[in-house]
């Protein structure tokens, strides 16, 4: 049976998940592995650096008309 989830626009607190989750070497080689002077890759924005992004960035980042980047939550609510 397929897992039923559910998009969500992303918030700051899913960003601070997300750095923590790239923190864990384990999750990192599965994700997208490390820059050469050891960040953890992502695509499209840095973790680390939108906890502290403006609110004109944050738009610009997160509520770009052509490329969305949405937050997947299981259907008991867990990111």
């Amino acid at each position: 049976m397929t897992p039923q989830v559910h998009l969500r626009e992303v918030s700051k607190e899913d960003v601070a998940h997300v750095a923590r989750w790239l923190e864990d070497d384990e999750v990192c080689s599965r994700w997208l592995g490390k820059l050469d002077s050891g960040e953890p890759m992502h695509l499209d924005y840095w973790p680390r650096e939108m906890l502290e992004a403006s609110a004109g960035k944050w738009k610009r980042v997160f509520h770009d008309p052509h490329r969305r980047i949405l937050s997947v939550y299981t259907e008991e609510g867990e990111h």
